[in-house]
């Protein structure tokens, strides 16, 4: 078994649009509501990071730089999804490390690709 997808998504539509999609794909997923909670499972072992760019209660992009800045960690892919109006927030995302930022409506058309593509990767 593959190790699991972990995400941070609050947003409860997301959550369960992804939660079906790693379903669909075959894919464990296990959410965290905070960045340490996040921290903590990709320490554990993970094939993937998602991450919600407009959670507004998690510092999305210092975890992404903190996760791409740690040894043990940096293999891992992060997939950032984020607004298509929010260029900076994009911006700030790819600086911190994050592999591939798509817009939300991209990221809610092709859930399941995307998971399982950069699940593979990772």
């Amino acid at each position: 078994m593959s190790a699991p997808v972990v995400a941070i998504i609050l947003d409860l539509f997301f959550a369960v649009k992804v939660q079906a999609a790693a379903k669909q794909s075959g894919l464990v997923l296990k959410m965290a509501g905070t960045a340490d909670a996040a921290a903590k499972l990709l320490g554990e072992g993970a094939s993937l990071l998602v991450v919600d760019l407009n959670c507004r209660e998690v510092d999305t992009v210092a975890l992404i730089r903190g996760v791409k800045g740690d040894p043990e960690l940096r293999r891992i892919p992060v997939l950032g999804f984020v607004s298509h109006v929010q260029v900076d927030r994009k911006a700030a995302a790819e600086q911190a490390g994050c592999d591939r930022v798509v817009a939300r409506s991209v990221f809610s058309d092709r859930t399941a690709g995307l998971l399982g593509e950069m699940a593979a990767a990772g």
